[in-house]
């Protein structure tokens, strides 16, 4: 049996302190609410612009923090858009917390026809298509979103994107409300090849956090993977979660 599987799951990871016990202590109790200084939204937009015919990697949204974005739309009218390259550079790093296909960023895998589609968190919708995706990303100092062109695609081609944001709001999710250095990292793996009854790591994260999604898309010559299990193991526990 031929399989391929290509995954990603977000985690907020040690490295950023994000721990759920921290996290529930500093959650407000009942309706006691802080009160809302200095917060404000942020928005920034392209219409019908060309921004890879400069650069390769294009900057769409640059933001000083603190504060995290909360949603972002894409679209594009040229071949296998949902294979652009999205990236979300947190607090000045050089390596992107997230570097991600667009398509699977949302949970489209391999361009999916069926699609549109969509959840709250993300999907593809509309005509012409757009992506989009409300994934809270927390930065503390500043945040910059690019994008790259799938091989082939000309750089001057027309593209569309909206980014939106929150500044200086304390980030909860679920009711609880994540520590100030809470981080959004994403952990990868692609074009992986796993043999029937193989028990392999999607992903494998260390320190404490909160896992928040997970996605894989899988092709084989038999629909044997759809049977397949996910197991969690949380900690240094051996027991399945």
């Amino acid at each position: 049996m031929d399989r391929r599987a290509f995954s990603f799951s977000f985690a907020s990871l040690s490295l950023a302190s994000a721990t759920l016990a921290r996290a529930r202590s500093t959650s407000l109790p009942g309706n006691a609410k802080e009160p809302l200084l200095g917060c404000s939204t942020f928005t920034q937009v392209g219409k019908e612009e060309r921004p890879f015919a400069e650069s390769p990697e294009a900057v769409l949204a640059e933001k000083e923090g603190p504060g995290y974005l909360d949603h972002m739309w894409f679209g594009g009218d040229f071949p296998n858009y949902t294979r652009l390259r999205l990236r979300v550079y947190v607090d000045g790093e050089s390596q992107p917390s997230i570097d991600m296909e667009l398509g699977l960023g949302a949970g489209v895998g391999f361009g999916d026809p069926a699609a549109p589609w969509g959840t709250k968190f993300s999907g593809i919708t509309g005509s012409p298509s757009g992506i989009y995706i409300n994934y809270r990303v927390p930065f503390a100092r500043k945040v910059r979103v690019t994008a790259e062109l799938p091989a082939g695609v000309p750089r001057d081609t027309v593209f569309w994107w909206i980014v939106r944001g929150i500044k200086n709001l304390p980030l909860e999710i679920s009711g609880i409300r994540l520590p100030q250095n809470a981080r959004l990292k994403l952990t990868a793996k692609r074009d992986y090849r796993v043999e029937p009854l193989e028990e392999f790591d999607l992903c494998k994260v260390g320190g404490s956090g909160m896992i928040f999604l997970v996605t894989m898309a899988a092709q084989s010559t038999r629909f044997d993977f759809m049977e397949g299990q996910i197991r969690a193991y949380i900690g240094t526990s051996s027991e399945l979660q």
